[in-house]
């Protein structure tokens, strides 16, 4: 059985994709607890813990997807039919996660091997199609140098130059 330490786990995601998972420190006190609590010896994380399932298998995806709906149900509440007002799939938590990776600057290549997107395209066109003004002045101001060390940087680079042919 997992110990709920490791820091990435390899999951199927959508289209079978296989993908890393990354698992902050939250998360991984959060599944500590939950195999605390748990007393089998199942090598499944997620298993069945009702009437009808065997405890020693793994939960179905329909199951995980019912289970991602109860939370819907309870975070948006429900229409007079029961349905949550809002509906969200498990997908749609990686999105979430990934815009706001995004939003507070994770480079666009991180982001992509984050996701394991095969082409930085579809990330940067589902995550960053326009990259707000603000933001550019923000980064642009937190990397570039001042004037005045690209000047000093430049005339350093003359002088080796100089130098070096000098001696040639």
């Amino acid at each position: 059985m997992a110990s709920g330490d490791a820091t990435w786990v390899w999951i199927r995601g959508k289209g079978g994709k296989e993908r890393n998972l990354f698992l902050s420190s939250d998360a991984r006190l959060a599944i500590q607890r939950y195999l605390a609590e748990r007393h089998d010896s199942a090598a499944a994380l997620f298993i069945s813990h009702g009437p009808f399932g065997n405890a020693e298998t793994a939960i179905a995806t329909k199951t995980m997807w019912a289970i991602v709906n109860d939370a819907c149900k309870a975070v948006f509440g429900v229409d007079d039919n029961g349905r949550p007002l809002r509906r969200a799939g498990p997908h749609a938590f990686r999105h979430l996660r990934a815009q706001l990776y995004s939003d507070e600057g994770l480079s666009i290549t991180s982001l992509q091997a984050t996701l394991g997107h095969a082409s930085i395209e579809t990330t940067r066109r589902t995550y960053a199609p326009k990259t707000p003004n603000p933001k550019l002045a923000d980064e642009l101001g937190t990397y570039g140098l001042p004037s005045a060390e690209v000047i000093a940087r430049g005339e350093q680079a003359l002088r080796r130059h100089q130098d070096a042919s000098k001696e040639g």
